[in-house]
């Protein structure tokens, strides 16, 4: 790519950036003594989680203050600024819907965040549900 741009006239350079990695190889959910199928993102933290489960259908500033020493349903999949103002927020972990709720058998997708996780602080466990499981956990709450 810097030659293609170089080509172009436009002058470049290459300057390295930290990538946090580390992938998570499984995960497990359970809701009240019951096993949930999900996946683990990649590029997260890791570790056991418990937590009273906070469904949060958007990411306003209310809504997200709410997420405190909780685990987060989402509505949506997780974005940098999401993320960011999770952890800000105190979230215990996240979980985020794939899939749609009339296709129960379709697989889950494993998603890699480093796009959203950042630096060496702290970071928290995020894991994707299949649509039908979090619309069944939303109830739920």
């Amino acid at each position: 790519m810097k030659a293609q741009c170089e080509a172009l006239g436009a002058k470049t350079h290459i300057e390295g950036f930290r990538v946090p990695m580390g992938d998570i190889e499984e995960a497990h959910l359970y809701a009240d003594g019951e096993e949930i199928e999900c996946r683990a993102c990649q590029c997260c933290g890791s570790g056991s989680v418990e937590g009273e489960l906070y469904y949060m259908p958007g990411t306003d500033p209310v809504s997200i203050a709410g997420a405190t020493d909780k685990i987060v349903l989402l509505d949506t999949g997780v974005t940098y600024f999401t993320y960011q103002d999770l952890m800000k927020a105190g979230a215990k972990a996240i979980l985020f819907q794939y899939g749609n709720r009339y296709y129960p058998h379709t697989d889950i997708d494993q998603r890699d965040l480093r796009e959203a996780v950042v630096g060496d602080g702290k970071k928290v466990l995020c894991a994707t549900i299949h649509s039908g499981e979090a619309v069944r956990l939303s109830i739920w709450t």
